[in-house]
């Protein structure tokens, strides 16, 4: 009776993993560095590391650093998503044990590891959200952010066995986790060759089989802090439209005035301001596009489940904000020898990326009419505006 029940202690045993999330991360979690950047990484057998390829050089060798001493790695074989298989040379680490992702639900915790500047992991804790599909695919999905650097790293469950890798994001509180099977389960798997062949559960099976009928990729979705901006140009004006999101009511940034910048650039990379300011009330508009929220809605609970929607989309307004920025606040400014970038600040601080202009002189010119010139006509803005003045000689710029 008493070895049977020794027996049984030891079984159990085996089963439970000896760490928590946060000291699994310490000791199984590395960073591949090629001495520069780095990208996450996992110990998955004692001489082999599974993360990503993306910061390795030509030379396919790597750099790890773990338990405070530093080995030299070799990537030995590339996967799908960027993941690569690394063999430990010069030393054995401490692998992780492999857990089950297809037991974790919705409101699971799980752990991920960012690294400082020396190396070192430090541990983070997010909630699973769903089982998402992409390509055929399934996925985890989690509420954490993926810090920069991170993808390719382990990711444990509440019971520190490593159940997954990070594989990408697409918006903030969108991260995907790719399932520890697809890497182990399957002959000719990325990692099986370090860990051997292991069977899945039933439960990780049935996500797999139904993401498998999934073949489209997940779309990522418009998110409060993206601006979609288009830009072209009439005969008088850079004509252009953000859509976005937007607070309602007295918070709405589109309730107040656009500002402008439109900076010069020369061969050396020096910038000038050519002009900076706030889009007058006749030229702008807001234009609410409650019947594409609605389809918005739809298609993204289908993707990321009602929650996302009710949090990141339903709160907000969706529209369209129209704006020209007159050439007579610049054109006079405008010369041949330098490419030009515009960029546009809501009220909230919200901005869009650098609009670039390799030839500004020309449109300036008013040579030809842009697609500016129809949408003017279409949003009624910029009737009666004047020609643009001439723009000053310079020696060409060959773009």
């Amino acid at each position: 009776m008493h070895r049977r029940a020794l027996a049984l202690v030891v079984v159990l045993s085996a089963c439970s993993s000896p760490r928590s999330p946060a000291e699994a991360v310490a000791a199984h979690a590395v960073q591949i560095s090629n001495g520069f950047t780095g990208r996450g990484g996992v110990v998955v057998a004692a001489e082999w590391v599974v993360g990503s390829a993306a910061a390795v050089p030509s030379s396919g060798e790597a750099q790890v650093t773990s338990g405070g001493k530093s080995y030299t790695l070799a990537l030995v074989k590339k996967g799908e998503g960027g993941l690569g298989l690394f063999r430990v040379n010069g030393g054995k680490l401490d692998p992780a044990p492999l857990g089950d992702s297809g037991m974790l639900t919705r409101g699971a915790k799980v752990t991920t590891a960012t690294f400082g500047e020396d190396g070192k992991p430090s541990a983070h804790t997010a909630t699973v959200t769903g089982w998402r599909a992409s390509e055929g695919k399934a996925y985890l999905e989690i509420d954490g952010e993926l810090a920069k650097g991170a993808d390719g790293g382990g990711v444990f469950g509440p019971d520190g066995r490593l159940v997954g890798v990070l594989a990408f994001t697409l918006a903030p509180k969108l991260t995907y986790v790719l399932p520890i099977e697809y890497l182990t389960a399957d002959d000719g798997a990325l990692a099986a060759a370090a860990v051997g062949k292991v069977k899945p559960s039933a439960a990780f099976e049935t996500h797999r089989v139904e993401a498998a009928k999934q073949r489209e990729p997940l779309r990522r979705p418009l998110a409060f802090e993206k601006l979609q901006v288009e830009q072209t140009y009439s005969r008088t004006a850079l004509v252009g439209r953000i859509v976005l999101l937007d607070e309602a009511g007295a918070k709405a940034a589109h309730a107040a005035p656009v500002r402008y910048r439109l900076e010069a650039v020369d061969a050396q990379k020096a910038r000038r301001t050519l002009a900076e300011g706030a889009v007058a009330a006749a030229d702008q508009r807001w234009e609410p596009l409650a019947g594409r929220k609605a389809e918005l809605a739809a298609a993204t609970t289908a993707q990321f489940g009602p929650e996302y929607v009710a949090e990141h989309l339903a709160p907000y307004d969706l529209g369209e904000l129209r704006y020209r920025v007159p050439f007579a606040t610049f054109c006079k400014q405008v010369t041949d020898t330098e490419v030009h970038a515009l960029t546009l600040t809501l009220a909230d601080g919200r901005k869009s990326n650098e609009i670039a202009f390799a030839d500004l002189v020309n449109v300036c010119a008013s040579l030809e009419d842009g697609e500016g010139t129809a949408l003017e006509k279409a949003w009624g803005m910029g009737v009666g505006a004047a020609p643009a003045p001439k723009v000053k000689a310079g020696k060409k710029r060959r773009h």
